[in-house]
């Protein structure tokens, strides 16, 4: 069993097999359909890389750190929650504000908004650090 788990944590997600056989083809043929992608994410993929240096150094304590190692689990998808609960909060409270247009609610509703804002850019962050490797 530890065998198959080292393999697998070797592997693209395209190399490992589908779980759902029918999405990872459409997902496969999708992402082969815009090569112009690599063009964008191999220099941006160094760059990161570049940024974060080698393990033992300080900045590669920070990546470490944003991506979870202290915590034992990607923090990625936890951190991702918030500005997604943030924005859908914000646009019931603006569907709530057409039906009473209570300045507390409109109010609410921004701060909400700008919490999923700035929550993004840690959910970005810690995304990025995930992706490079």
């Amino acid at each position: 069993m530890a065998s198959s788990v080292t393999n697998a944590e070797n592997k693209s997600w395209m190399e490992t097999p589908p779980t759902t056989p029918l999405i990872r083809h459409f997902s496969d043929q999708l992402v082969m359909s815009m090569p112009w992608l690599d063009k964008i994410a191999d220099p941006l993929q160094q760059s990161i890389g570049k940024l974060f240096g080698q393990p033992g150094q300080t900045n590669y304590k920070i990546k470490d750190m944003l991506n979870g190692v202290w915590l034992g689990t990607v923090v990625h998808p936890i951190v991702v929650q918030v500005p997604i609960g943030a924005w859908t909060s914000s646009l019931i409270l603006d569907v709530a504000w057409l039906m009473d247009q209570n300045d507390g609610i409109a109010e609410g509703s921004d701060i909400l908004m700008w919490a999923g804002n700035l929550s993004a850019l840690a959910a970005a962050a810690t995304g990025l650090t995930n992706w490079v490797d």
